[in-house]
């Protein structure tokens, strides 16, 4: 490493200056954030261009950090290697999102720079498998605390949510030009789990909060930045412990997912929301069969009616809401099981089929996916290998 570069990541790491563009790698951005630990490949997220898909995950091969591969239409492994999306000089990338930005894909991850800074990384993917770029900003503001971005573009704007001392963001344009510094000031409490769809126009960001005033919040951001809602839009209120919120849009209403620890046991929940801010489902709706084992729902939706998926154990499960909130089937649907340990589901829409992304394994983990017509038919009964690792690789061999 240059003296000029560690000088420079020293400074900004105290000031917040701006990279020179001579000393920021070209092929990412950095927008500011949190970090977290990595283990085998895990976490994957999943966006779409339309067509094909971009799967991007944490990877701890070496070098280890961001990896991502493209899956077309057809459930084909475009990049079986993986491509590389960390940014040089940095470490401990994780915790990937990705959106589709118009002309290309945006993924975003945190990692630590060399003074063991917390940062917003982002890097650029063209759909034929190119990683482009620009040099990036730098925020001044410092994540200290561990904390998982979200992502979601409405036309060429993408908007970064984390959580951090409540919720904050940043709309980043097309290009990777990051738009808001400092960044937006959601929510000014004790947040977690924040998660944002983008709507027709602007977004709403929903997350947990489990202090005084438990239960699921959101607000709208619009398009020029300002949040629409500065007391939050409470979803629901509750005595018990809430997590995990996932948010998508149909082109109709929201509809906000999230696991909640109920009296008569744990179970995932959901409500609409409409553009106005308006929650339509109060008491919300439970999703049959899901008060097992389960961890971390994820939704999207195929512009009328909306999947719902999670993990329990060794299975992933999928269930259908309708526009008007009906559960459309009377139990959850399996789309895999296995012998190993399935986590962290994703789900995108290409206007044809959703794509399921999830990890699986004991140890040594690997990601896998499946396809899924909008009527809930799997179409990879033995799965798709996205990527598998390398034990002779691994930094835990």
């Amino acid at each position: 490493m240059s003296s000029s570069l560690f000088s420079w990541l020293l400074a900004a790491s105290v000031s917040g200056q701006a990279a020179p563009d001579s000393l920021v790698p070209a092929d990412s951005i950095i927008v500011e954030g949190p970090t977290a630990e990595a283990e085998g490949q895990r976490r994957p997220c999943v966006a779409t261009d339309g067509k094909d898909f971009l799967v991007a995950w944490t990877d701890e091969r070496e070098p280890s950090g961001v990896y991502a591969a493209r899956v077309a239409a057809e459930g084909r492994v475009l990049d079986p290697v993986g491509m590389n999306l960390s940014l040089p000089y940095f470490f401990e990338q994780t915790q990937p999102a990705a959106a589709w930005l118009g002309t290309e894909f945006l993924v975003v991850s945190t990692g630590c720079d060399i003074t063991a800074t917390a940062r917003l990384c982002g890097a650029r993917v063209a759909s034929d498998g190119r990683v482009s770029g620009r040099p990036g900003a730098l925020v001044s503001e410092v994540l200290a605390e561990y904390s998982c971005p979200s992502l979601s573009a409405c036309g060429n704007t993408c908007l970064a949510v984390w959580d951090r001392d409540g919720i904050r963001a940043v709309r980043v344009a097309a290009g990777g030009a990051v738009v808001d510094s400092p960044p937006i000031l959601i929510a000014n409490r004790q947040c977690w789990s924040a998660s944002v769809a983008a709507g027709d126009s602007g977004w709403l960001v929903a997350w947990n909060e489990n202090a005084s005033d438990s239960g699921v919040f959101a607000a709208r951001v619009g398009l020029d930045g300002k949040v629409l809602d500065s007391a939050g839009i409470s979803i629901t209120r509750s005595s018990h412990r809430t997590g995990d919120a996932s948010v998508a849009f149909n082109g109709t209403n929201f509809l906000v997912v999230w696991w909640e620890q109920r009296s008569d046991g744990p179970c995932i929940r959901a409500a609409r929301v409409t553009p106005r801010g308006e929650v339509l489902d109060s008491p919300s709706i439970p999703i049959p069969g899901s008060a097992l084992d389960f961890e971390a729902p994820a939704v999207t939706s195929v512009g009328s009616d909306f999947l719902v998926v999670w993990s329990s154990g060794a299975s992933i499960w999928a269930a259908r809401v309708g526009n008007q909130g009906t559960i459309l089937e009377p139990a959850p649907v399996a789309l895999t099981t296995s012998d190993d340990l399935l986590v962290s589901p994703a789900v995108a829409f290409n206007g044809t089929n959703y794509l399921v992304v999830w990890s699986m394994g004991r140890g040594m983990h690997e990601i896998c996916g499946t396809r899924v017509t909008p009527a809930g038919k799997v179409l990879d009964a033995a799965g798709i290998a996205i990527s598998r690792p390398d034990p002779s690789r691994s930094r835990w061999r």
